[in-house]
């Protein structure tokens, strides 16, 4: 039902990550005492540093031999990463990965980016060794739970010299991001310390995430952004690569509005505008289904018609609904035995009659007009899309 839609252009064009900096990697020949990197829930420090900053500091740093880690600029072209980006058909997400692109729908999410990992000499600055780390961050919600999975699959792709040998990846998730005002921040588990074998194994990092209890009838709707902290170590490294913040697909929404799914909640993508479909060649609700065609290829706007009009947005005020109703389909219209009167844009929108004069209304049967509007069509779709109030959507008829 939901269709896929890519919100985030290529961000690998963005250039280098800023990397938090390990104090030990700039440690000077005075021999300053290592500052430890915060990592996990608690995030990163403020400074940073990248392989070009490191390359800048070799010769203030003691001798031996120090790791960098940078955003790659580009998507890698080698036969590996193409190897690697078709392996990213089994990860655990149900919208398609996206070569060095991010790409979600209502419910989940593909962050596919690309780490360039180096190890060289100090203070010579000879590269020892070097290999690309494919990341795919997947995440699927669950519109009726405030619990979902996260994972992070790793790859290490075209690596060379040291590299090559007992590189390994530690990835934790922080929770604190993405949360605003007193929104508490969501809770984390899994994750860990894994080795990146090469040639590429696939290697996966899942976590559970959960958004904060809301107590009935309490239905706050909290935000939360997970980020994906990620730590590579080597055995010939004597000073170790920062840590580095991966990317993120969007924010994440849970709530536990009534009458939208179950008291325990569920969470969403909000940014992703969902899809309601219906045929007109479906015998139980086709009559409906051509009255809103004939609306939407009719009325001054194409309301609801993705790519030629606005979106329809739900409304789940009682009053504003009766109002649409009473505008659209007052008593004084004759109803034909069997039949009901049927209107669009929706009651159930903002963009219904008693706000908008540029409706629609037709006599249709009325067992099709209250199914439609019912647990197995339209109310359905707003509860698996968790369309609360003032949530866009989008309206296709199939011919």
């Amino acid at each position: 039902m939901i269709k896929h839609k890519e919100l985030l252009g290529r961000r690998l064009s963005s250039g280098l990550l800023s990397l938090t900096l390990v104090t030990a990697a700039l440690v000077t020949s005075a021999g300053a005492a290592p500052a430890q990197p915060q990592t996990g829930t608690q995030g990163a420090p403020a400074s940073t540093v990248g392989c070009a900053q490191l390359r800048a500091a070799l010769k203030t740093m003691k001798p031996g031999k120090a790791a960098c880690m940078d955003k790659a600029a580009a998507v890698p072209e080698t036969a590996a990463v193409k190897r690697w980006q078709r392996s990213l058909d089994a990860a655990p997400s149900a919208v398609p990965c996206r070569l060095g692109q991010v790409a979600l729908d209502r419910t989940s999410s593909c962050n596919e980016e690309f780490r360039i990992y180096s190890v060289v000499q100090v203070p010579g600055g000879q590269v020892l060794g070097t290999g690309t780390i494919g990341v795919a961050a997947t995440t699927v919600l669950d519109a009726d739970s405030r619990t979902w999975r996260h994972n992070v699959r790793l790859g290490l792709l075209d690596a060379t010299g040291v590299v090559a040998i007992g590189t390994t990846a530690d990835v934790s998730l922080d929770c604190t991001t993405g949360t605003t005002g007193g929104n508490p921040p969501c809770s984390a588990t899994g994750g860990g310390t894994r080795s990146l074998p090469y040639p590429t194994t696939n290697v996966d990092y899942p976590f559970s995430v959960t958004s904060p209890n809301v107590t009935y009838p309490s239905w706050d709707q909290y935000t939360h952004s997970p980020t994906p902290i990620l730590k590579l170590f080597n055995p010939a490294a004597t000073e170790q690569a920062p840590p580095g913040r991966l990317g993120q697909a969007g924010l994440v929404r849970c709530d536990s509005t009534p009458y939208v799914s179950t008291r325990a909640g569920g969470c969403v993508y909000p940014a992703y505008t969902p899809t309601y479909r219906i045929s007109v060649h479906d015998p139980l609700v086709d009559q409906v289904a051509w009255h809103i065609l004939w609306a939407q290829q009719n009325l001054k706007t194409a309301w609801g018609v993705e790519g030629a009009g606005p979106p329809l947005h739900r409304t789940m005020v009682r009053s504003v609904i009766n109002a649409n109703r009473r505008t659209a389909c007052p008593r004084s219209r004759h109803r034909p035995a069997g039949k009901s009167c049927d209107e669009y844009p929706f009651a159930s929108s903002y963009e219904g009659a008693s706000r908008n004069p540029d409706f629609s209304w037709h006599m249709v049967p009325r067992d099709q007009n209250s199914r439609e509007g019912g647990s197995d069509y339209r109310l359905k779709f707003y509860r698996d899309n968790r369309i609360l109030d003032h949530d866009a959507f989008w309206v296709h008829i199939v011919t």
